[in-house]
């Protein structure tokens, strides 16, 4: 729980301060245009939003699962069955945000190499 809590402490400045949804409306709203110029920092940014929006969107996923299974683990009621459900659900998403976060990282370090070379 405070793993997400931080996840979304994190990226809620990011998001409300880069003017993502301002990029997203001017690419998606325009189309594609062969003839436009296109500069690779404003396809960077975009990218970038996407994936910020994206990893929001995955905290968020990751905050209703931890809530679900401990809503579910406090009213089994000393069932068993009921407790591993809520305990497998509760490991399995730790371990999908984790597996998220490394993507992240690697993501991050190889467009960070792209961007330094380039």
């Amino acid at each position: 729980m405070v793993v997400s809590f931080l996840l979304l402490s994190v990226f809620s400045p990011v998001l409300a301060s880069t003017g993502i949804m301002d990029n997203l409306k001017s690419v998606a709203g325009q189309g594609y245009d062969a003839n436009k110029d296109y500069d690779a920092a404003t396809i960077r940014e975009l990218v970038g939003s996407i994936v910020q929006i994206g990893l929001g969107l995955i905290g968020a996923l990751f905050l209703i699962l931890v809530i679900i299974s401990g809503i579910q683990w406090m009213t089994a009621g000393g069932n068993t069955d009921k407790i591993n459900k809520a305990r497998q659900r509760l490991i399995n998403s730790v371990i999908g945000l984790g597996i998220v976060l490394v993507a992240w990282v690697i993501v991050y370090t190889i467009l960070d190499l792209i961007n330094t070379v380039g």
